[in-house]
């Protein structure tokens, strides 16, 4: 992972932002920064990686039509 502060970061205010309009569930910054920490660390176990996109046309990303 190329820059997991960023990632967390991320997934916090990702977290935060889908709460906020909710009466009956809050979430601090904090849990929120856990939370996305904690779901990074899953990934990881997992065996999986975020990084930054490729993009289109790029030798990982060609379709068979080309």
């Amino acid at each position: 992972m190329h820059d997991t502060h960023q990632v967390n970061a991320m997934i916090a205010t990702t977290v935060c932002e889908f709460f906020k309009d909710h009466s009956t569930i809050r979430i601090a910054s904090e849990e929120a920064k856990l939370l996305g920490k904690l779901i990074v660390e899953a990934l990881n176990g997992a065996g999986l990686e975020i990084a930054p996109s490729r993009g289109a046309g790029t030798p990982d990303h060609q379709t068979s039509q080309d």
